[in-house]
């Protein structure tokens, strides 16, 4: 009942964040502008991005896509991870949830620079899946695992690498598939 209730807390919390985030930068109040000044109808205000695009979409991509992916490959026996994760990171003690979609957000500023060149159509949803399994997993295995004492590439392990794979690759595709659909609402 104790894991339950913390995975249900993290859930919440997380969900509020990334829609605060979300709703906060889809204003559509006249003359809204941006933190860089941008009024609306200019593009591209920061890093690739219009002023209506957030990493807000890349956290709720990490709960929704990437969580979801993880809770699959738990229930099936392919991983011991657990989706949601609350446990405390080092050296901050956040919740290693919040620090998931810190990165995330951080991994849909690169998102917003390489995107434009995504082709349209089904080939963007393989491209935006191959920038999630590329950029985010080449940097885990061989910065961060190093940095933290850890074996590169997951130690070679087939089982550990083909989830991690899986799951940034599902986040790639969830900022893509974000993205697209926010776009949509835009233009309708």
């Amino acid at each position: 009942m104790r894991r339950v209730t913390g995975t249900g807390l993290c859930i919440l919390t997380g969900v509020l964040l990334a829609l605060v985030g979300v709703v906060r930068s889809r204003s559509r109040f006249p003359g809204h502008q941006n933190t860089l000044g941008a009024q609306k109808g200019e593009t591209r205000a920061y890093l690739g991005f219009d002023r209506n695009e957030y990493p807000g979409d890349a956290a709720l991509s990490v709960l929704l896509f990437q969580m979801g992916a993880l809770a699959i490959l738990n229930a099936i026996g392919q991983t011991q991870g657990l989706p949601f994760p609350y446990t405390p990171t080092k050296p901050l003690g956040i919740p290693q949830i919040w620090s998931f979609c810190f990165w995330g957000g951080v991994w849909a500023l690169v998102f917003g620079c390489v995107e434009k060149y995504f082709p349209r159509g089904p080939l963007y949803y393989l491209c935006a899946f191959l920038f999630g399994i590329v950029g985010p997993v080449m940097v885990l295995w061989f910065i961060v695992f190093p940095l933290r004492g850890q074996p590169v590439a997951a130690g070679l392990n087939p089982g550990r690498m083909l989830t991690q794979i899986i799951i940034h690759g599902c986040y790639g595709l969830g900022v893509g598939v974000l993205l697209q659909a926010c776009r949509r609402g835009e233009h309708t």
